[in-house]
């Protein structure tokens, strides 16, 4: 494992939330390692933050259990979640869509959208968001 090369597990736009989320992989014995890709010209006045990305890389042997680590988190939290959070006003294609692009947002908001799609009645089998993938 010592040789096994970090890939990128996830990409993140908010440079917090990557050290929030490192953070906890670390604390569950999960090597990981953040590289800040933003230009090194702030160009956000111009709107174009896109390019604005922290990647956080871990041991692609790892990538299973680091999801697992960061679901559990995130099931904590399901419950407190404000009832005007930006979520509750998702479809049900919008909330499929969310668990067809793991990697795209927090573990909180994927939590999140199979919990309300099983409230909805959908199947939100591992079969299902695997096929979505």
């Amino acid at each position: 494992m010592e040789n096994e090369k970090l890939v990128v597990f996830k990409k993140f736009s908010d440079a917090e939330l990557a050290k929030e989320t490192a953070g906890i992989l670390s604390e569950n014995g999960i090597k990981n390692l953040l590289s800040d890709n933003s230009p090194a010209l702030d160009i956000t006045f111009s709107g174009n933050t896109l390019n604005n990305q922290v990647e956080l890389k871990v041991i692609q042997s790892d990538f299973l259990r680091a999801r697992d680590i960061l679901a559990r988190e995130a099931e904590k939290h399901l419950e407190e979640l404000d009832k005007n959070h930006y979520i509750f006003e998702f479809s049900t294609e919008e909330l499929l869509e969310i668990l067809s692009k793991p990697d795209e947002w927090s573990e909180l908001d994927f939590s999140m959208a199979k919990k309300l799609l099983k409230e909805r009645g959908q199947d939100v089998s591992e079969d299902l968001i695997n096929n979505l993938k």
